[in-house]
């Protein structure tokens, strides 16, 4: 679990789980300790980061994942598609990124109109990715629009 601004509401709802995690600052450093716990564990690993070039960090963990067939699901926030190629803050490319993905969803900004099912859909078929024959890193590129702050 990498915090920053972006992916301060997934990190919020991580902390207040019963799910064990790590806090870590660094993102390349956080891909690669996901590897090493996908490897001891036998279970897929996630790591969480926020937008802009935090997830350009975890590229070098995920070129070895796929290689090595280890499952890992990347949660990558983003700013919405609206915001995207304007200049704003912490924007880079992040679609198409992390190359040698076993599967990949870029998802909408949440709405409130929208069933949470949804959401919760897409994460248990990227975890379910992860172990599909040849193993491998899954990615969901979670968009957020603001106040990204929970409430």
């Amino acid at each position: 679990l990498c915090p920053g601004s972006r992916c301060s509401a997934l990190t919020a709802a991580v902390a207040a789980s019963s799910v064990p995690h790590t806090m870590v600052t660094d993102e390349r450093g956080a891909g690669f300790a996901a590897i090493g716990f996908a490897r001891a564990s036998g279970r897929p690993a996630a790591v969480v980061v926020t937008s802009g070039t935090a997830v350009a960090n975890l590229l070098p963990a995920t070129v070895e994942a796929a290689a090595d067939r280890v499952p890992l699901l990347l949660l990558t926030a983003d700013r919405p598609a609206e915001l995207r190629d304007t200049g704003a803050n912490q924007t880079v490319a992040q679609v198409g990124m992390l190359g040698p993905l076993r599967w990949f969803k870029d998802v909408p900004p949440p709405a409130e109109s929208e069933p949470l099912v949804a959401w919760l859909a897409d994460a248990a078929y990227a975890a379910a990715c992860t172990l599909r024959q040849p193993q491998g890193p899954v990615q969901l590129n979670l968009q957020y629009r603001e106040p990204l702050a929970p409430s």
